[in-house]
């Protein structure tokens, strides 16, 4: 029998304690695949990101820790360094509660957040429209307490806007920071909630560095970023599978009409929550440039290829703006990656 790996951290040796007996070969494997790639003194960022990648993480409730672990590891949250870890969290925490304590003043956010008046100042206005947000991203009492997710993204969220946006927010934003916070509460190991807000906050800041210009809207139209988004697709789907670009511009069907959301929420939005944190895994491997999440849209696009090229304008727009109803997370995934690779990006 192969003996137990010795963990380099106390983190790791949490982890390590898990039972895996019931899990299958197959996802015991990828366990230990991952867990033998983090249990070093300096950790491998590109061979994390292949890993996450291409293999994807392990997805089993049994499993706790390990997906936050990779997913910081991505977004430069945590340091390559195991054994300073607990410091670092710890060390987070203090400067998050620092931030609270400094931006959340009761006359920008507890009068503004409870929706007693209409809002009037900046940062009134921006915890006001967050409220409004918060309670239509946390909608299924199974994955969270709605109360207390909704106040922690309204409190990450304002503060992030108020340090690095001027206090501007703009919808969509709250999706891909509450699948980083769900899955801290959710996949975490026990006492990591304690953490699940200020962790998520970091986690949100990091992934915003590279993904903020799709939300950067100009008074004439989309972020340019989306434009571009939006083109490369197109020579995307002109590249793997012309008779279905062809028929999207036949039936004046834009990519707006269906991208739009997907770009901007990271896929976070459209899928069930396991299959968008296999998604997410995909797009924060890649997420020093977002692009893996253009070759996410046309992999969408060619798994409904059959619908498309059957159906008429409405048809079409109806299918794919409901692609949860059709296409596999993991078929969307493999298809996407498959496409990066093969047109020579590389991390």
């Amino acid at each position: 029998m192969k003996a137990k790996p010795v963990p380099i951290c106390e983190y790791l040796s949490r982890l390590l304690s898990q039972d895996l007996s019931s899990l299958s070969a197959v996802t015991r494997t990828q366990v230990q695949t991952v867990i033998s790639a983090l249990n070093k003194p300096e950790l491998d960022d590109a061979h994390l990101r292949q890993l996450a990648f291409f293999q994807g993480l392990p997805h089993a409730p049994a499993v706790k820790g390990l997906r936050m672990i990779v997913w910081r590891l991505l977004l430069g949250v945590l340091s390559p360094k195991p054994d300073t870890w607990g410091k670092e969290i710890l060390e987070r925490k203090k400067l998050y509660e620092s931030y609270k304590e400094k931006e959340l003043t009761f006359e920008s956010y507890t009068d503004s957040h409870v929706g007693y008046h209409t809002p009037s100042g900046v940062r009134e206005k921006l915890f006001y429209i967050l409220s409004l947000d918060a309670t239509r991203t946390f909608l299924d009492p199974a994955l969270c307490d709605i109360k207390t997710a909704c106040d922690a993204m309204i409190r990450a969220i304002g503060i992030y806007c108020i340090m690095y946006n001027g206090a501007e927010y703009t919808c969509g934003m709250s999706f891909p920071f509450a699948t980083l916070y769900l899955t801290l509460r959710l996949d975490g190991l026990p006492g990591d909630e304690d953490f699940a807000e200020s962790e998520s906050f970091f986690c949100f800041v990091a992934l915003m560095k590279h993904h903020k210009s799709r939300f950067d809207f100009i008074p004439a139209g989309i972020p340019l970023a989306l434009a571009e988004d939006f083109a490369t697709i197109d020579g995307i789907l002109q590249r793997f599978d012309p008779p279905v670009r062809n028929k999207l511009h036949a039936e004046n069907v834009t990519y707006e009409m269906f991208g739009y959301s997907r770009l901007v929420t990271l896929f976070s939005r459209e899928y069930a929550f396991p299959d968008t944190q296999r998604l997410f895994d995909v797009v924060l491997a890649e997420c020093q440039t977002c692009k893996v999440a253009r070759y996410m849209v046309a992999a969408e696009v060619r798994c409904l290829r059959e619908q498309i090229l059957a159906g008429s304008m409405i048809d079409i727009v109806t299918v794919l703006n409901r692609p949860n109803d059709h296409v596999l997370a993991e078929r969307l995934k493999e298809l996407a990656t498959e496409m990066y690779k093969k047109d020579g990006n590389k991390f």
